[in-house]
């Protein structure tokens, strides 16, 4: 529709027109006033002055409303570009959000088991240091070391065989 519009326009003199004369008590003549032709007349009606009137600026209001559709169609547009862009951006932010989501996931997990590693270390440690303190010094050093490090290794495999169990 807008093109017929246009098309219609661009054959038409836009004006501006202006109804000029009453002609003969009975009838409105419509001018166009940029080369004083007569465009149309009109029978007195009650409302004929009112149509006049409209026929004498229906081109240049169709011009102006033309005008800004197209102006806004344009703003359409560049709001849809806009739209456009920030639903990408917002979709490279979710993704980059659900990298460091699962980042964050696998982080709390590494953590976890570094913690359990932690502790079960901490348990033998503590364990080898009880047996050391447990342990009667002999005269002779060597034979202290090797009971310490037989009572370890039982402690150890006892300690591995429960672990590993549960």
């Amino acid at each position: 529709m807008i093109e017929q519009i246009k098309e219609a326009l661009d054959k038409a003199e836009i004006g501006p027109w202006s109804t000029v004369k009453f002609i003969d008590g009975k009838t409105f003549e419509v001018w166009q006033s940029i080369n004083n032709t007569g465009i149309c007349r009109l029978v007195v009606q009650p409302n004929a002055e009112a149509n006049a009137h409209l026929i004498a600026n229906a081109p240049m209001w169709l011009n102006q409303l033309v005008e800004a559709n197209e102006r806004l169609q344009w703003e359409v547009e560049a709001k849809d570009r806009l739209i456009a862009e920030l639903t990408e951006d917002r979709n490279i932010l979710q993704e980059s959000y659900d990298d460091a989501e699962m980042r964050a996931a696998d982080a709390i997990v590494e953590r976890n088991d570094i913690q359990v590693k932690n502790d079960q270390l901490r348990d033998d440690i503590t364990e080898a240091i009880s047996i050391w303190e447990c342990m009667q010094m002999d005269d002779d050093p060597a034979n202290t070391i090797e009971k310490v490090i037989g009572q370890l290794r039982e402690a150890l495999s006892t300690s591995e065989t429960t672990k590993g169990g549960s």
